[in-house]
């Protein structure tokens, strides 16, 4: 089948088919990978594992293989490896280290071995493929090496603002932290109230009516601002006014119901000033909540970013090996 124009016309039998693990070239970790490997005229091309089904379903492969080996010359051997019972082993005097590959049975591995080994046997057809395979890999590689630097500015934009949410998050947190110390001051000046509502009831027994009116409105002043202590001041010196003229007691009615209607109006204002410092708090709350959920994401993504980059470094090592093949494929088509 063929593109048109100059290329070649690859044909489209193969001597064999099927699902090997490889390990990644030039590595001695214990990783292996599940690809689709096809033997055909001499040369062992290989993809990623889901090429299977459309090669069973089409009968026909791809001319864009993720990598190429060529058999001409090399020598293979059945071995073993950690975790691979069932190891082929492919070397040849121009390759850096031996190709590692492996199937899941001995006579899987058996049957490998002899096709590869029978492939083995360059013509000037398999160097026709290979040239045409090499610049189709030589244009892969361009388009791959245009998209890694487009990636790599896309990711340093990205962890840029990364940084940049996370110095936001530590002030959104310093503002949580100095709410909350205004909270603990506002409770202990709200624990002082309730202890002088205390003392002044024990004091005044004909006025509990009005005081129990006083308490309740202290219970909503657990939350109010710093302004609450001058205020309290306020209080504590109206309640020392009010003790010296206890001696009357139509005139301490008169001063209660006077005081009554005072923290009535100041009680008001200190709701209000509680009511929207309580919406402040949500409403930081709320934007401290959406930054960590922001920052998360970016992480994640940072995550998902640094997998992707250890991917391509894979791709690039199996791109130089590729390259290395096309020069091996020049010796030999020179040398017919």
């Amino acid at each position: 089948m063929a593109d048109g124009g100059d290329e070649f016309d690859i044909d489209t039998r193969v001597q064999m088919s099927g699902l090997l693990f490889k390990r990644p070239f030039g590595h001695k970790a214990n990783k292996w990978q599940k690809r689709f490997f096809i033997v055909k005229e001499g040369f062992l091309l290989y993809y990623p594992e889901k090429e299977k089904t459309i090669f069973d379903r089409s009968g026909h492969f791809n001319i864009h293989p993720k990598g190429v080996i060529p058999l001409g010359g090399i020598s293979v051997e059945a071995g073993e490896c950690p975790g691979q019972r069932f190891a082929i082993l492919i070397t040849h005097k121009d390759f850096k280290g031996e190709i590692t590959l492996a199937a899941e049975s001995a006579q899987d591995r058996d049957q490998w071995t002899n096709i590869i080994s029978k492939s083995g046997k360059v013509t000037w057809k398999n160097a026709q493929i290979g040239e045409a395979m090499v610049q189709k890999l030589e244009d892969n590689s361009k388009k791959i090496a245009e998209e890694k630097q487009a990636y790599m500015e896309k990711l340093q934009n990205e962890a840029k603002a990364l940084k940049e949410e996370k110095g936001k998050k530590e002030e959104l947190e310093k503002m949580a932290s100095e709410l909350a110390e205004e909270k603990a001051a506002i409770e202990e000046a709200a624990r002082q109230l309730r202890e002088e509502k205390d003392f002044t009831q024990q004091e005044l027994d004909q006025s509990l009516e009005s005081m129990r009116k006083i308490e309740q409105d202290k219970m909503e002043l657990e939350r109010t601002t710093e302004g609450l202590q001058g205020q309290l001041e306020k209080v504590r010196q109206e309640k020392d006014s009010t003790q010296s003229r206890l001696q009357e007691l139509d005139e301490q009615k008169l001063m209660l119901a006077e005081e009554n209607a005072k923290l009535a109006e100041f009680t008001s204002a200190l709701k209000d000033d509680l009511d929207n410092i309580d919406f402040q708090r949500r409403q930081i709350e709320e934007d401290r909540k959406l930054a960590e959920e922001l920052l998360a994401e970016k992480e994640r993504r940072a995550r998902e970013l640094e997998e992707e980059r250890e991917k391509h470094e894979e791709e690039a090592v199996e791109l130089k090996l590729n390259l290395e093949v096309k020069h091996v494929l020049k010796l030999n088509s020179n040398s017919t």
